[in-house]
């Protein structure tokens, strides 16, 4: 093999590994948060708190009465709270990811407390308190 062939091999090696681990960790950064379908009762949402498991900091909630979906959040001091996947900016659906939100639409990004990341939305997602009463999240709408 002469030298011109053998640096188009291997070069052509390289660049197809370090596709690879950027596509990796661009997969990586996507990773779903698990959803949970329940039912909305006189504006709050009831979850049991079985069902966010100790390794999950986030669970989509997911009702048929509300337009957007709603996202439960553990804290790093192990309490709680609730954001509107709803961009500030134009109302559109967020997608969340192990990183935070993101809007499809415009590319606003928003972290797990809400706080805009990125533009262009300006202002902050709506956030509901949570409270746990009798082994379930309870999470006040109003």
């Amino acid at each position: 093999m002469n030298r011109r062939n053998f640096i188009k091999q291997t070069c052509g090696a390289c660049l197809a590994v370090s596709g690879m681990s950027v596509v990796s960790t661009l997969f990586s950064s996507c990773s779903t948060i698990n959803v949970y379908k329940t039912a909305i009762q006189t504006n709050t949402i009831e979850i049991p708190v079985s069902e966010l498991l100790p390794e999950e900091n986030a669970k989509i909630i997911r009702t048929d009465a509300k337009h957007r979906d709603i996202l439960l959040v553990r804290k790093p001091d192990n309490t709680f709270h609730a954001l509107l996947m709803q961009c500030t900016h134009f109302d559109n659906a967020l997608v969340a990811n192990k990183k935070g939100l993101i809007c499809n639409m415009h590319g606003s990004g928003f972290s797990f407390d809400g706080d805009v990341k990125n533009g262009p939305a300006s202002r902050s997602l709506k956030k509901y308190p949570v409270t746990i009463q009798n082994e379930k999240f309870i999470i006040q709408l109003s």
